[in-house]
């Protein structure tokens, strides 16, 4: 439980330097901010990951696409940013998770059973 609470307060802050350097200045790929907690999350498990992919996303559409402090999108481009950052999380969740599953020794690729790890 305390991966999930790790992984909450990582967005959470991943939130607050997203919107810093937003209201600071002008950077396309500030999204990106979102995909450090995921991979930290990892190192807990792989459902904080996810839970950090997901909240990561939703902060991203709330809090720095137009119309701010709502879960509408009046930009289809942003529906494509939102959907990528969530998917690029769940990738990146299943590969640090499987990559910490092997550094423990705990399983090889074929072992781990994530399609991911097969390829």
């Amino acid at each position: 439980m305390t991966g999930y609470f790790a992984s909450v307060l990582m967005t959470a802050a991943a939130t607050v330097v997203a919107i810093g350097i937003d209201s600071g200045m002008s950077i396309p790929n500030v999204s990106l901010v979102f995909v450090i907690p995921v991979i930290i999350a990892g190192v807990s498990g792989l459902g904080a990951s996810v839970c950090s992919a997901i909240l990561g996303a939703l902060a991203y559409n709330f809090f720095l696409t137009e119309p701010r402090y709502s879960l509408a999108v009046n930009d289809p481009a942003n529906i494509w940013a939102i959907g990528l950052l969530f998917f690029v999380g769940l990738i990146v969740s299943t590969i640090a998770y499987t990559s910490r599953r092997r550094g423990d020794g705990r399983g090889t690729p074929d072992e781990t059973g994530h399609p991911v790890a097969r390829l």
